[in-house]
């Protein structure tokens, strides 16, 4: 009888895939994780929408993933009773729990937000609308307007300022950098009764 050869255990090396296109999702989670339609509450918050299962730390819990609606809410105090007034709201992507991709929020002052989100920031292409009518319209970068944009100043009588922005900040032709939400907030307080 021949001796026995010893047989070597060989693993087969998993492939690391070059695309990062699944840079959100964790190791444990499936790649085509199943997406429901839910409606989850919590104090203040109501949301209907894409949900997919959470994963590791996150297990049992339903995450924000796809497109969906989110309303954040308070109570107001009347004279004899509370009344549920709306703060917020975002319509859009999600990913990871966080409005990711393309989407709208509307604010209970006026002002409303139209374009690209990234990580919960407005990031990409966007319009912004304050509640006194002056508007922003072009590249945002992690929540600041930073780019080629517009600025269209309701209390300039029309005037706007166009080109390069550099964090919430645009450089006029003589050379002085105007702070875009600074000059709103002065004019805010000016219109003020008072």
């Amino acid at each position: 009888m021949a001796p026995k050869k010893k047989t070597e255990k060989v693993e087969e090396e998993v492939p690391q895939s070059e695309d990062r296109t699944d840079h959100w999702r964790h190791p444990d989670e499936p790649e085509e994780p199943e997406i429901l339609k839910k409606c989850l509450r919590a104090p203040g918050q109501l949301y209907y929408g894409d949900c997919k299962a959470g994963y590791k730390e996150r297990k049992g819990r339903w995450i924000r993933h796809g497109k969906g609606l989110q309303v954040v809410t308070a109570l107001a105090p009347m004279p004899h009773a509370f009344e549920t007034v709306v703060l917020s709201s975002y319509e859009g992507q999600w990913e990871e729990d966080q409005p990711d991709g393309e989407g709208s929020y509307k604010w209970s002052d006026g002002s409303s937000y139209e374009g690209n989100m990234e990580q919960g920031k407005m990031h990409g292409q966007g319009r912004f609308v304050w509640p006194d009518g002056s508007s922003y319209e072009g590249s945002w970068f992690q929540g600041a307007l930073h780019g080629q944009g517009r600025f269209d100043s309701r209390f300039d009588g029309g005037r706007y300022m166009q080109g390069q922005f550099h964090y919430n900040c645009f450089q006029k032709s003589d050379g002085r950098w105007v702070d875009i939400l600074q000059h709103i907030k002065s004019h805010e307080l000016r219109e003020q009764p008072g």
